[in-house]
């Protein structure tokens, strides 16, 4: 079964990897997107910052730690190199339930790190003291208290640096973690996709996910939420969110940010029924959580598979 689920993968990504050498050569090394985040730090450190952000942004904490280890070896008085070691130990801002005493000791020694040696400019220091304002006093305040002051901070941020993107994303960013469990009109939610469309097309970026067809109506969004194990969210299914789900926001575009094609594009290139066949072994060897979207399968029926010039999700 093992053979059959590894197969099925490969499946897909040959098929996508082709597809998408027909629009770009394919990279050596690290995928991780062009980020800059300018610090006053030297130029080495600048080098080692940037990749670490990169990191961060793609979740992948640990190693965005490393990263700006590396930055303070380059120049151990880059106060931001501490926002980001902070802003890594809180790990997924989206996963439910407290983080850690462990995380939130780490994560303020870093903060009070940097706030000890000083950011050398005012940009610079109000980054640290947002993510301070994560751990201030843990013990005794609340997790949704301190993630309140982190988003007012980041707001404060955003709109003193409208040029610095990186502010406005973190921003967003902080709009959707904190929002309230009761709030059903998703008023931060929806402010934060508004930030980041803006981000879109600030940089000629195309969204990928706004207007495509769903059941009723298209997609009325730029960013969509995706649930555990799911890289992208893809085709809306059935089922709910649940108590102890990791919810992750999602988006995708392509010009801007030199994206070859998005999600639909690519499940036209390799065709849906792949996609389908390839869900259905997941299903078979894993379970519920793996069940093919009932859409998917009433697209494929209906002939919407994609291929070459066949119908497909964009055509």
């Amino acid at each position: 079964m093992h053979a059959r689920v590894f197969g099925a993968w490969i499946l897909i990504m040959v098929a996508g990897s082709s597809i998408a050498q027909q629009h770009q050569h394919a990279a050596v090394g690290e995928k991780l997107g062009q980020v800059h985040l300018t610090t006053s730090c030297n130029a080495a450190a600048q080098q080692q910052f940037d990749r670490a952000v990169a990191l961060l942004h793609s979740f992948q904490f640990s190693h965005a730690i490393e990263g700006f280890n590396a930055t303070l070896k380059a120049d151990s008085s880059c106060a931001m190199a501490y926002w980001g070691i902070a802003l890594s130990h809180w790990s997924n801002p989206f996963a439910t339930g407290l983080k850690t005493t462990s995380q939130l000791e780490d994560g303020r020694q870093a903060a009070e790190h940097g706030l000890a040696i000083g950011a050398k400019t005012e940009r610079e220091g109000a980054y640290v003291a947002a993510v301070s304002k994560l751990y201030t006093d843990f013990e005794k305040t609340s997790q949704q208290v301190r993630l309140l002051a982190y988003r007012d901070a980041m707001a404060e941020t955003a709109a003193h640096y409208p040029q610095d993107y990186e502010a406005s994303i973190f921003y967003a960013l902080a709009l959707a973690a904190s929002e309230e469990p009761t709030d059903k009109t998703y008023a931060s939610r929806l402010k934060a996709g508004a930030i980041l469309e803006a981000l879109f097309a600030q940089r000629g970026a195309i969204p990928l996910f706004k207007g495509y067809p769903g059941q009723r109506v298209p997609f009325p969004a730029s960013t969509c939420i995706s649930l555990n194990e799911q890289v992208v969210h893809g085709i809306p299914g059935q089922r709910g969110i649940r108590e102890g789900d990791l919810l992750k926001i999602d988006t995708a575009c392509k010009l801007g940010l030199g994206h070859p094609m998005g999600p639909f594009e690519l499940m036209d290139a390799t065709t849906s029924r792949l996609v389908l066949q390839a869900s259905e072994i997941l299903f078979d060897a894993y379970g519920e959580r793996f069940r093919p979207p009932a859409l998917l399968k009433q697209r494929v029926r209906a002939g919407y598979v994609g291929g070459r010039g066949g119908k497909g999700w964009r055509k």
